[in-house]
Parts: structure tokens; sequence; C-alpha cells
């Protein structure tokens, strides 16, 4: 018993400095819509289009007209994936 407590005790001291103002530094929904860029992930087979999570079947050309850029590659042996973001 005694020993299970000294095991505790520091760990419930740490918790009271480490969690103790933790809301205050929460971030709030507009405070991370303000500084966050919506994205997707977009996956294709070979083809020129690209299905995108959010956008659906797109190319290329589309996704720079809808206001998207390009950010990443990512090749692999069945296709290719690409991160995107606005711009």
């Amino acid at each position: 018993m005694l020993r299970g407590l000294i095991l505790l005790l520091p760990m419930m001291l740490v918790s009271q400095f480490v969690f103790a103002d933790s809301d205050a530094r929460t971030p709030t929904p507009t405070s991370v819509n303000s500084t966050y860029k919506k994205g997707a992930l977009c996956y294709n087979a070979g083809s020129a289009i690209f299905r995108c999570v959010g956008l659906g079947d797109i190319t290329i050309p589309d996704i720079y007209a809808k206001g998207y850029r390009v950010v990443a590659t990512i090749p692999n042996s069945q296709g290719t994936y690409i991160v995107i973001e606005e711009q």
C-alpha cells in the first residue's frame, strides 16, 4: 500500500502543475479555422483523373481552377497520391 502511494505521489504533484491551466491554451474553433488551409488527399490508378476526398473525380487543371494547388506527390506501384491545399 505504501509503495503504491509513493509511486503515485510524484505523478499527482506533477499533474497539478502540467494540467492546471491547460484550458487557457486550448485553441478555439475560430483561431484554428483562421490559421489552417483546407486540403485533401487524392489518388489515381494510372489515369489523368484523380479521386480526391471531398472533391470527387478531378483532373490537375480542375484542381487549380477550383483554387487548390498540389503540394506533394507520392508515387507507388499502383498509382500516385497527391496532397492538395487551398492556394
